[in-house]
């Protein structure tokens, strides 16, 4: 720092200012969106929720709801995770490979040509598995455990560089998306009922007796388990597995 203001720098002190590498100290699209800690294999120290679309007048939803899917929301009350009656969708449409590499596991939804297409047509079968998932967990009493939702077009206030907000963009595609990508959180907060998010039974808060306690349900088609035992469709599938956790 060149100039000192006038009268000198209080207390002698002399700042300096310099840039944090943004793997560590992450805006909210590296982190949340790109991930890029785990694709450059360094733990981030911290992280701000920008660069999201799920606010409310009221309240932040879409700042909870991100930070809650990541492991950092810790305001909630200990009941939230320690008791209670759940129906998680475990199906997937889509996997990791990598930390930078992701495939779509239906061919009916790849479209290497045209990637807003490929996204309206995963985003409305995604729409359709949660539709049945509040609707099976409104008639058995319980709360519904959201799926990891995926997306093929990032999210941005300006033109997308074929659907992303760059052309040097380093992340998957498909990813896993911010439930405000898709969805208008604040609405869903105050028209459905309660939900948790993806991650819910990954938290550390989350008592072992509840996440131990599962039974498997099949709705629709049948399923089948790909190479890491999570329940995924078969190609003709339309229709979610899903867990109950007692």
């Amino acid at each position: 720092w060149s100039e000192r203001p006038k009268g000198g720098w209080a207390g002698g002190v002399r700042p300096v200012l310099g840039t944090f590498p943004i793997a560590r100290v992450s805006n909210g699209h590296t982190f949340f969106i790109q991930k890029l800690h785990d694709i450059v294999g360094v733990p981030p120290v911290c992280v701000h929720t920008t660069y999201q679309y799920g606010d409310g007048d009221k309240y932040a939803y879409g700042k909870r709801e991100r930070l809650r899917d990541a492991g950092l929301w810790l305001v909630d009350p200990a009941s939230r995770y320690t008791s209670g009656s759940y129906l998680q969708l475990t199906s997937s449409l889509a996997r990791q490979l990598s930390p930078n590499k992701a495939e779509l596991l239906l061919p009916a939804l790849r479209d290497e040509v045209h990637c807003v297409m490929a996204h309206l047509k995963l985003n409305a079968l995604q729409r359709q598995w949660l539709q049945v998932g509040f609707l099976l967990a409104h008639a058995l009493g319980r709360t519904l455990v959201l799926p990891p939702l995926w997306c093929v077009v990032d999210r941005f206030w300006t033109i997308l560089d074929h659907c992303l907000i760059g052309s040097k963009v380093e992340m998957s595609r498909p990813f896993v998306c911010p439930l405000d990508h898709s969805f208008d959180v604040p609405a869903m907060t105050a028209q459905l009922p309660e939900w948790r998010e993806h991650t819910f039974f990954a938290s550390q808060r989350i008592a072992p007796q509840l996440a131990a306690s599962t039974a498997p349900v099949r709705v629709g088609a049948a399923v089948a388990p790909d190479a890491a035992s999570s329940a995924v469709p078969a190609p003709a599938a339309s229709a979610p597995a899903a867990a109950l956790p007692a």
